[in-house]
């Protein structure tokens, strides 16, 4: 037995010295190629945290972007309620001044009514059959601390030299002032004049609004108008995402109101003929920078930049959805519509040619919505005029205070013979 166990010991001392042989032999042919991937692995392990690391701080760097987005979007909408807070009271402070004051009055709706059949309807003669130079410095006099009074004097003479004395001698006065800088900027581009000393209000501008996207649309119309494409499409590009549209043309109405009523219109003539001679030149600066943009849009497809051709007609859907959001009169929405309608087109054009039909068919859906939207303005604006010429003086007073409140379009629509139009669209479409 012992003889046997020691047989077992032995066979076992050289089996152990085998399998230590052959680990050895492996291990010597492997060892290089573990080493390697040990290595690699390393290097992958160094990688990922290199990754990890990048990965968040672009989360970081989201994560405060969208906290300042958020910021914005809240100042925003906070900046809307104070407008919105502002018409309130200025439409308030109104009808208190209206009521403690008595003025003669010399001009009725019938008397207007008269005057306008012998100037043809020419509104802009009968503003100046109304207020004479003398009757606007009167009332500017009683005024003259207030900047919104000098841009309304100068939207009410007749004579464009007296206009822009007026503006330049506000701006002297009131140099931060937005509604000062806005009409000289405006009054300045429709002369002609694009340099240095326009660009250098409509930079004060964004710096005293720079929520709001106005500035920016002056400052493409002066870089298109003056060669410089591609700094009036970024400017363009940062006016679209900017969904505030401030105009002052409330307060504008409000104090064009004053001297109507102080030249001898009643209360609802006053208002009525302020709204309606209102002017809104920034619509077609808006609308030219709409155009401008497509225009390079195009050339950029027929290049095969497809991608930048996107960029800018995006910028341009967007200003085009904002304008007809934010307006309060009708002329904004078919500026608004007539910008989405050419941006959608280029986009459509490229689509069709890069053959995505997912895309097309979200673009054929969006353009039936403003085809829709388009057919409602336009029975509106049609119908209008009939509703107009069977106005009573309440009836405008009603009209105007609507406009201010509501929009002119929600006013519109609850207009008897325009709601009946209206009706007649729809079924006309469907």
């Amino acid at each position: 037995m012992k003889g046997k166990s020691s047989l077992v010991a032995l066979l076992m001392v050289v089996v152990a010295c085998v399998v230590l042989v052959f680990v050895n032999v492996l291990t010597g042919k492997e060892l290089s190629d573990v080493r390697a991937n040990l290595a690699r692995c390393k290097e992958a392990l160094t990688d990922l945290r290199r990754r990890t690391r990048d990965a968040e701080s672009q989360r970081d760097s989201a994560n405060r972007e969208n906290r300042e987005l958020r910021k914005e979007v809240a100042s925003l909408l906070e900046q809307r309620k104070e407008d919105s807070f502002v018409i309130e009271q200025l439409w308030r402070g109104l009808q208190r001044d209206v009521q403690g004051t008595e003025k003669s009055v010399r001009y009725d709706w019938e008397t207007i009514k008269n005057m306008l059949a012998s100037s043809e309807g020419n509104l802009e003669e009968l503003l100046g059959q109304i207020l004479t130079a003398e009757a606007i410095e009167g009332t500017l006099e009683d005024h003259k601390g207030d900047p919104t009074y000098w841009v309304a004097a100068a939207s009410l003479v007749q004579d464009p030299d007296a206009a822009l004395k007026y503006l330049q001698e506000a701006a002297r006065l009131y140099p931060k002032s937005a509604v000062v800088l806005s009409s000289l900027v405006e009054a300045l581009m429709s002369r002609g004049q694009f340099d240095e000393t326009t660009m250098a209000h409509i930079a004060q501008l964004k710096q005293l609004d720079p929520a709001n996207s106005l500035p920016d649309y002056y400052d493409a119309h002066c870089r298109f108008q003056s060669g410089d494409v591609q700094g009036a499409l970024k400017s363009l590009a940062e006016a679209s995402v900017k969904d505030r549209f401030a105009d002052n043309g409330i307060d504008l109405l409000m104090a064009r109101y004053n001297y109507l009523l102080n030249g001898g219109c009643s209360d609802a003539i006053a208002m009525g003929l302020s709204a309606f001679t209102l002017s809104l030149r920034h619509m077609a600066i808006v609308r030219d920078v709409g155009r401008g943009s497509m225009e390079q849009a195009s050339a950029y497809v027929s290049t095969g930049q497809h991608q930048e051709a996107l960029r800018i007609a995006d910028a341009v859907l967007r200003t085009g959805s904002n304008l007809s959001s934010s307006g309060r009169f009708l002329i904004y929405d078919l500026v608004g519509i007539a910008l989405q309608e050419s941006a959608l087109k280029e986009q459509r054009t490229i689509y069709e040619g890069l053959g995505n039909a997912l895309q097309l068919e979200e673009i054929d859906s969006q353009l039936r919505a403003i085809k829709e939207r388009s057919s409602l303005i336009k029975a509106m604006a049609s119908s209008f005029e009939d509703a107009f010429k069977n106005m009573t003086e309440e009836d405008i007073a009603n009209y105007v205070e609507g406009t201010i409140r509501s929009g002119e379009f929600s006013t519109l629509r609850n207009m008897p013979g325009v709601a009946e139009a209206l009706e007649r669209a729809r079924s006309q479409a469907q």
